[in-house]
């Protein structure tokens, strides 16, 4: 009967530099390549029991693999800030300084580009790019209908301003990228609640739909009334609604309301249950084991 791999207490539950341990005797190299421990990233390892979530793969990241002056970004910073779904295994977006060699390195979508003082908080440990250079990022790097989700749930969770974004990304008017930037910011809508309807909102716009109007209410006797994406006809109503909360705003007759006698309000919170939202993992954070010395400040 073979053995079960040996798991020193030390590292149980644990994200560890691979070659510490070994230095330190806790492990050989061939005990770390058993089925108690599960690679990350090169030479960076986790208690193969643990629940490895996108942000514990982050976390490694920026402890163990990133290089001095390279920060998270992307998506996978926006999920750290709780305004983006992404999986587990899906790769982490990093942003390196431009002129430092980086990579390929397996996990990782690696960009390069230039990175002010002001574009990088810490927090928790981690390295982030601001949500402000977020946006922008994603601007560049994702189809114009991705990168409006993102924004918006950005938005909606006051982590930017929209009036601000759409006055700094005309600010930079020349740089490269601007126009995505500006466009992007210009279709963001913090009123957004899901990312589908988001990615609708923004087909629409860009075929040539004038702009749905989120969150507009239908009501029935003091009463919320859910909508689905349909049409009908009525010479009372003004507008045709394409879900819980967005209505495209139409100067025809064909239109959309539950009937005759439903009021519409508008500029109120949705009251239904939100779909597509970012969630929170309420899973207990791994233990990593640091390298010595200073932790950095947290400066966000």
């Amino acid at each position: 009967m073979p053995l079960s791999p040996r798991r020193p207490a030390s590292l149980q539950g644990r994200v560890f530099r691979g070659s510490r341990v070994v230095a330190q005797g806790l492990l050989t190299r061939t005990e770390l390549r058993s089925a108690a421990w599960r690679p990350l990233f090169r030479d960076v390892y986790a208690d193969a029991r643990l629940a490895v979530t996108h942000r514990t793969r982050c976390t490694a990241a920026a402890l163990w693999v990133l290089p001095p002056g390279a920060a998270i970004a992307g998506r996978s910073a926006a999920a750290l800030y709780g305004a983006a779904s992404v999986a587990n295994h899906e790769p982490i977006d990093v942003l390196v300084p431009a002129g430092k060699r980086f990579g390929p390195v397996s996990g990782l979508v690696v960009h390069t580009g230039a990175i002010a003082a002001t574009d990088v908080a810490v927090r928790q440990g981690i390295p982030l790019t601001t949500p402000t250079r977020i946006c922008w990022d994603l601007a560049q790097w994702l189809p114009t209908e991705d990168a409006v989700a993102v924004v918006d749930r950005l938005a909606s969770q006051r982590l930017v301003t929209l009036p601000r974004l759409r006055a700094a990304s005309r600010a930079r008017i020349g740089d490269r990228g601007w126009k995505r930037m500006v466009r992007v910011a210009e279709l963001a809508d913090a009123g957004a609640e899901s990312i589908p309807e988001s990615q609708l909102r923004v087909r629409i716009v860009l075929a040539g739909v004038p702009a749905p109007v989120t969150q507009f209410v239908v009501e029935r006797d003091g009463r919320f009334v859910p909508v689905s994406i349909w049409r009908g006809r009525t010479s009372r109503s003004p507008s045709s609604t394409t879900g819980c909360g967005t209505t495209i705003p139409s100067s025809s007759t064909e239109t959309a309301a539950a009937s005759t006698d439903c009021s519409v309000r508008t500029g109120s919170s949705c009251t239904s249950p939100r779909s597509g939202s970012a969630k929170t993992s309420t899973a207990s954070s791994p233990n990593f084991v640091k390298p010595s010395g200073p932790a950095p400040a947290d400066s966000a």
